[in-house]
C-alpha cells in the first residue's frame, strides 16, 4: 500500500495515450486536424503520447524533418514524452503479394518516424501481423527494426514472436482486449512470456465490445503486478480503438492507474 492508499506494484507505469482510433471531425474533443488531436493528447493527464501512422497530417510522409521537430517541441512544452508509433494496417496485407510491399514500406517510414521522435531510445512501432507470416517478411521486419534501433510490437493474437525485449528487434505487443476476444487468460499468458514485452496496452473487452480499461474482464491490478514481475518499464498504452467516449476514457483510465499503482 502507498502512502495515498494505492497498491505498489513493483513500478510506477507512464501512461500513454495513443491516437489510433480517433476520428478527426468538428466538435470532437480532440478537434478536426492532427495538431488538434496532439495538443489534445499532450493535455489529457497521460505522461506520454503514441501518434497514429495512418492519421492525416501525422503520416510519415507528410512530415519532414522540420515537422518533426515541430512536433517533438510541441511535446515538450507540454511536458510529455512520445512513446512510438502505432501503424494498425490491414494484417492480411503483410500475407498478400500484392500488398506486401507495400506494408513493408509503412513499417519502415513507421520505424524512421519513431526513431526521430520517441524519447530515452524507447521507440516502439505498434503493429499486427498474420498469423501465417512468411520467414522471409518476417526476417526482412527483423532487419528494419535492428536497423533503426526501434522495437516492433506485434500485436496480435496468438502470439507469432516469444523473444526477450532486449534481445529482438520483433516482440510481443499485449493488448489485453484483443487476448480476451480470442479466450486467451491474459495474465497466464503474460506469465509466461520468457521475458517483458515489447509494449503493453490498457484495452478492455466485455460482452459489447472494447471498453473502458477496469469496467470489463480485465483486472488491472493484477496485469500492472504481472507486467511488474516480468520486468516492464516501457510505457502503458491506452488504446482507444472501438471504445465510445473515448475522451472520458482516456481521463478514466489515467486516473485509474494512479489509484492501483
Amino acid at each position: 500500500m502507498t502512502s495515498d492508499g494505492g497498491m505498489n506494484v513493483g513500478f510506477t507505469p507512464v501512461v500513454s495515450v495513443s491516437l489510433a482510433g480517433l476520428v478527426l471531425k468538428p466538435g470532437a474533443a480532440w478537434g478536426s486536424d492532427a495538431k488538434s488531436a496532439l495538443t489534445w493528447a499532450c493535455a489529457s493527464g497521460a505522461g506520454m503520447v503514441q501518434l497514429d501512422a495512418t492519421m492525416s497530417g501525422l503520416r510519415p510522409r507528410e512530415l519532414d524533418a522540420s515537422a518533426r521537430r515541430d512536433v517533438r517541441a510541441m511535446a515538450r512544452r507540454a511536458g510529455v514524452g512520445i512513446s512510438g508509433v502505432d501503424l494498425f494496417v490491414p494484417v492480411q496485407h503483410f500475407a498478400e503479394a500484392a500488398h506486401v510491399d507495400r506494408a513493408l514500406g509503412a513499417v519502415q517510414a513507421a520505424l524512421e518516424l519513431a526513431r526521430d521522435l520517441a524519447d530515452d531510445g524507447r521507440a516502439v512501432v505498434a503493429t499486427e501481423l498474420p498469423a501465417k507470416l512468411d520467414e522471409g517478411t518476417l526476417a526482412t521486419l527483423r532487419g528494419m527494426a535492428q536497423a533503426a534501433g526501434v522495437m516492433i510490437a506485434d500485436c496480435g493474437w496468438p502470439a507469432r514472436v516469444m523473444s526477450d525485449v532486449g534481445t529482438a528487434d520483433v516482440g510481443v505487443g499485449i493488448d489485453p482486449a484483443m487476448m480476451l476476444a480470442s479466450g486467451a487468460d491474459v495474465l497466464g499468458e503474460v506469465a509466461r512470456l520468457r521475458g517483458a514485452p515489447a509494449q503493453a496496452r490498457l484495452s478492455d473487452l466485455s460482452g459489447v465490445g472494447r471498453v473502458e480499461v477496469g469496467t470489463g474482464r480485465l483486472d488491472v491490478m493484477a496485469y500492472c503486478v504481472t507486467l511488474a514481475t516480468k520486468g516492464y518499464r516501457g510505457a502503458m498504452v491506452i488504446d482507444l480503438r472501438g471504445v465510445r467516449d473515448q475522451a472520458g476514457v482516456v481521463s478514466k483510465t489515467v486516473a485509474r492507474l494512479r489509484a492501483v499503482v
